[in-house]
């Protein structure tokens, strides 16, 4: 009677194990039988937005144009550094004084498009020593929203925050 019992035992075993498998063998087997097909093509262009500042000195004025060599528009700002003692005074005309330091060119600046010119008058006053006038430029791609095109300078590199709020300094045509 004992073997009897334990072949019985054994034999649900065996089906109970047929079973399980027979059940997890449907699902693998329809992962392994599944295709799709594609057709058609896309063109993916990851392109670049590069600027390249231009300075022409003369007659202690720097005169500065930024030239858009990349492949998309743009907005660029520009500001000057000097020593302390250096006092730069800016001819702004189509650019726009921020009042945080930069100077904002508000048109976009399309691929192979330059800015008009933004003049920095430079007053050495007494000092005889030589110095530099440094200046420094950005640009960030022209972004849209319901308004139109406007500049995110508060984005940080590597970032995408996803915001169409726009700074206060930011620019663009949203003033």
């Amino acid at each position: 009677m004992k073997k009897h019992y334990n072949k019985k035992i054994l034999s649900l075993a065996a089906a109970a194990l047929v079973l399980t498998a027979g059940v997890s063998a449907g699902k693998a087997m329809a992962y392994f039988t599944t295709y799709a097909e594609a057709s058609g093509s896309a063109v993916l262009n990851l392109g670049t937005t590069t600027t390249i500042p231009d300075e022409e000195v003369k007659d202690w004025v720097k005169h500065v144009t930024i030239e858009n060599t990349g492949e998309y528009e743009c907005y660029v700002r520009a500001r000057a550094y000097a020593g302390a003692e250096y006092n730069l005074d800016y001819i702004i005309g189509d650019w726009r004084d921020g009042g945080d330091g930069w100077y904002y060119y508000d048109t976009p600046l399309q691929p192979g498009e330059t800015t008009s010119e933004l003049q920095i008058k430079i007053d050495k006053g007494n000092a005889a020593e030589e110095f530099n006038v440094i200046v420094v430029q950005e640009h960030t791609p022209v972004r849209y929203n319901e308004d139109g095109p406007y500049a995110q300078w508060t984005a940080a590199a590597g970032t995408e925050s996803g915001s169409t709020e726009q700074p206060e300094n930011g620019g663009g045509s949203q003033e």
